[in-house]
């Protein structure tokens, strides 16, 4: 029944331009998608097929979906919440969800909306581009959803159908579980910059550190997925090696962004080691001293 639902997708970013193809391509009815953007829009309009595309809401027949994506910025849903309830979009039977990590089902106070149809859908992947052909973005990974039983059945089905998997998260801790998703990824970058800086003053060519620690990286990545984050761990902080950490610290002692972050990852690091057996309480405790 999910693939005979008329779906509209209103955003058509980054996230929401993925989610049209990969739906198109699993056999949903996406039959209109509202974009804002003159640039986007300007690049979707020769979007063939039974897809219409608008630049409003107000321009759309939405009464003629049965399931309405709300695909755009956090800070925008509570807007277009209002421009729905301003036209008067009946909603009764609806499934009505958003694609925010961070916002809760309850941001859709829609008119006529019931509780049991609403939802949050997010998926636990990074978008980096507009999408303009499937890439398979939602394919393989978890999808974390939260919201009423009939939004929960459309949504798992869907999932289903996208060969994905779904973990199920309560509102009070979308923001929190918001939190995970990004550390996982976005500071997950920022360490990666921090590492560039870092090897520049090593002397390495900016244009070749990346190439040069890409084996380690994905060799570490690899360790953690298959034997877990405290087996993973290498190098002084797991040998209890101090006079490597003084050595460190002294190197970064005028760098506040770089010794911050090695202070904090050093401790965690420590308390791996010691969780792995690797070291003594009192090797850590000699470090910790340092570390302070």
């Amino acid at each position: 029944m999910n693939r005979k639902k008329n779906i509209a997708i209103i955003g058509f970013g980054k996230l929401g331009s993925a989610l049209f193809y990969e739906l198109k391509s699993n056999g949903y009815i996406v039959n209109s998608i509202i974009e804002k953007n003159n640039v986007i829009y300007n690049k979707i309009i020769k979007i063939r097929g039974d897809v219409e595309v608008f630049k409003s809401i107000n321009s759309c027949n939405l009464d003629k979906c049965d399931v309405l994506i709300l695909a755009v910025k956090d800070s925008q849903i509570e807007q277009l919440v209002r421009e729905i309830n301003e036209k008067g979009v009946n909603c009764k039977e609806k499934i009505v969800f958003h694609t925010s990590g961070a916002k809760s089902s309850n941001i859709l106070k829609i008119k006529g909306l019931l509780e049991k149809n609403r939802g949050s859908f997010h998926p636990i992947q990074t978008f980096n581009a507009l999408s303009l052909i499937n890439q398979g973005l939602l394919s393989g990974i978890f999808i974390g959803i939260e919201g009423g039983k009939e939004f929960i059945k459309f949504a798992k089905k869907l999932i289903k159908s996208l060969k994905s998997n779904l973990i199920l998260i309560k509102a009070k801790d979308k923001e929190i579980y918001h939190l995970a998703s990004v550390v996982s990824s976005n500071l997950l970058a920022s360490y990666f910059s921090i590492l560039e800086q870092i090897s520049e003053k090593a002397g390495i060519p900016k244009s070749k550190i990346l190439k040069v620690y890409k084996p380690i990286v994905y060799k570490t990545i690899e360790n953690i997925f298959s034997f877990g984050t405290a087996k993973a761990l290498t190098g002084p902080f797991e040998r209890g090696d101090t006079d490597t950490v003084k050595m460190h610290l002294s190197k970064i002692k005028k760098e506040k962004v770089f010794k911050d972050l090695y202070l904090i990852l050093g401790k965690e690091a420590l308390d791996l080691a010691r969780y792995k057996d690797s070291i003594t309480v009192k090797q850590k405790k000699e470090i910790e001293r340092i570390l302070k």
